[in-house]
Order: structure tokens, then sequence, then C-alpha cells
């Protein structure tokens, strides 16, 4: 089988598929969506990719089903209906996260000004986006994703970032008068 994220794919299931989380959310549809709130959309494009890599294993149903009992799935998809294979896929389809708006890039940069976050969890924040523009309607919020994601962009062999906290307050400053 090939490989896959196994943490990401553990945290996953056996974080968000315990034995109550139909306590927390009414559908198996609701707890992913839950797992999306949490993660970034690195985590959620990396993770999709994981079960897919399992989906195409060619492992029996049967075998996929012991691999989510070993990854702490508590969630049997056979209750509602599915093969494990086929929930799996259904999964993927729900797994995609809603494109960034305009108060999101703004909460980003505010907390990239304010160090609340590294260049590395903003660049790793917008990237994702980068190649799926024709889902964001708004010019600015493109441009501010371009900009997010060289946030961590390395300038030399020592590892110098080419920008730096007054590089993200100006980006700020410019994301909020719209010049960016």
């Amino acid at each position: 089988m090939s490989t896959y994220d196994h943490k990401l794919t553990r945290n996953f299931f056996g974080a968000y598929f315990h034995q109550d989380c139909f306590c927390e959310a009414e559908t198996w549809e609701q707890v992913v969506q839950g797992y999306m709130h949490d993660a970034s959309p690195w985590e959620i494009t990396r993770l999709k990719s994981s079960i897919m890599t399992l989906v195409e294993s060619g492992l029996s149903d049967e075998a996929l089903g012991k691999e989510l009992d070993e990854l702490g799935c508590e969630y049997l998809p056979s209750a509602d209906g599915f093969t494990v294979k086929e929930w799996l896929i259904h999964v993927t389809e729900v797994l995609r996260p809603s494109p960034p708006t305009w108060e999101g890039v703004l909460q980003q940069l505010q907390l990239l000004a304010t160090g609340a976050i590294t260049p590395g969890k903003a660049s790793e924040w917008a990237t994702p986006w980068i190649t799926r523009f024709e889902e964001i309607d708004d010019a600015q919020v493109k441009r501010a994703l371009d900009v997010l994601a060289g946030a961590d962009m390395i300038v030399d062999v020592q590892g110098n970032l080419l920008h730096g906290p007054v590089d993200f307050k100006a980006w700020l400053a410019e994301f909020i008068d719209g010049r960016l």
C-alpha cells in the first residue's frame, strides 16, 4: 500500500470520529465539517489526499474497516448504508474548504502583523488557494493570498526571511485601504 500521512489521518479519525462524536454532531458530515473548522486548508487538502491513498490502496472493504479501527475511528459506515470504501469517498467529497473571504484574509493579516502566527503559518494557510483562484471572486482577496503565500520566503542560505514585521504591518494597512 502507498504511504499516507498516518499522524494526520489518525488525528482526524481518532479525534473526530470517537465514540461520542454524535453527541456533538447529528451527522457524519457535520463531524467532518467540525474538523474543517479546526484545520488549515493545507491540512484539509493533505487529509483528503491521505484518505484517497487508502481508497486506492486495493485493500478489501474489510481491510479498510480494520485500518479505520486502527486509526481510532469509532464510526461504522454500514450504520448509514455505506461500505467503508464508499464512505471514505464521500468523506473526501465533503473535505473541500470554503474559499477565503475578505474577512478571513483580514484576520490572517492581523494575526501575522501582531506576531500571533508565524510567516510559515500564514503561507501554509494561503498557499493551497493559489492554484484555486477560479473559486475566488474577490480580486483583492486573490492579491492578498498571493502576498501571504510568500510570507515565509527565504532570501539566503542562512534562512533569513525576505519579509518581516514591518512588511506584515504594511500589508495589513494596504489591505484595509484596498491597495493590496
